[in-house]
């Protein structure tokens, strides 16, 4: 497998451990139900953002392909996780049945 090191790809590495180690920073806090959805958001854009660099730095369109396909795991999660954030952010977390969660 053909790597290429250029800036951007650099760039995603920097922000994918950057957020990587702000989620396991929250994850130290889950007992508060708000720290604990945006530790899972993170995580999920911290996967995102490493399969979109992985997709960015290899040469062969196949392994390309690939890292999209498994960067889709970090984009289907993040949104619904930072919904789910906002939520028991704010106060209502309270309100919300066990039952909306599951399907998010």
């Amino acid at each position: 497998m053909n790597w290429l090191c250029t800036p951007y790809v650099i760039i995603l590495f920097l922000a994918g451990c950057f957020t990587l180690l702000l989620s396991i920073e929250l994850f130290k806090r889950r007992k508060d139900r708000s720290a604990f959805y945006l530790a899972l958001a993170l995580a999920a854009e911290a996967e995102w953002v490493f399969f979109v660099g992985m997709g960015a730095a290899v040469v062969e369109l196949e392994n390309k392909i690939l890292f999209s396909k498994i960067s889709y795991i970090g984009v289907y999660n993040c949104i619904p996780l930072f919904l789910l954030f906002t939520i028991h952010y704010s106060g209502m977390g309270d309100k919300i049945q066990k039952w909306f969660v599951f399907p998010l």
